[in-house]
């Protein structure tokens, strides 16, 4: 499905998937279990696999949409509708910084949440398993050879924790 903005086609829902794991060694050094933390956490990159390019000046410009955004279960299953279930806040970003290919960030779980638990340890057993998809409802962008470039990022809706994200 696509839509159109500003004349340009482009998919529905400009989502991106990263796994919760940013480098190979010390996932587990980034993971505190007690206070419900993993540092770190990738939230988007500058490149993703399904052709679309986040500019520097995007990145930076949008950093501060992401501070405090609230992380929920899965994509809200209506897209039409903006209604989420309360049940489905997970935690929020805290500490977002940009770093050379993207912007990470700490998910702060809510640790009596009842998926806390099962992030937490494939967080640090199987970290690509769950992974952060953002949701963002206002951008800007244009194509070049087959990439939506994407130039701003005005309203971020959430950013969602999804299985079997698409991108690392």
């Amino acid at each position: 499905q696509h839509d159109t903005f500003h004349g340009v086609l482009i998919p529905r829902s400009l989502r991106e998937c990263e796994c919760l794991k940013t480098s190979p060694n010390g996932v587990a050094s980034r993971v505190d279990a007690a206070a419900g933390i993993i540092r770190g956490v990738k939230i988007i990159s500058s490149q993703s696999s399904n052709r679309r390019h986040y500019t520097e000046s995007c990145l930076m410009s949008a950093r501060a949409l992401y501070e405090g955004a609230s992380v929920r279960i899965n994509h809200q299953s209506d897209e039409g509708s903006s209604d989420r279930d309360a049940g489905d806040v997970l935690g929020e970003l805290r500490n977002v910084r940009s770093t050379q290919g993207g912007l990470l960030g700490d998910l702060h779980l809510l640790t009596s949440h009842p998926m806390t638990p099962r992030v937490i340890e494939a967080a640090k057993r199987m970290p690509r398993a769950y992974g952060l998809s953002h949701n963002v409802s206002d951008w800007d962008g244009h194509y070049e050879g087959g990439t939506y470039v994407v130039t701003a990022i005005r309203e971020v809706e959430s950013v969602d924790l999804v299985a079997d994200p698409a991108t690392t």
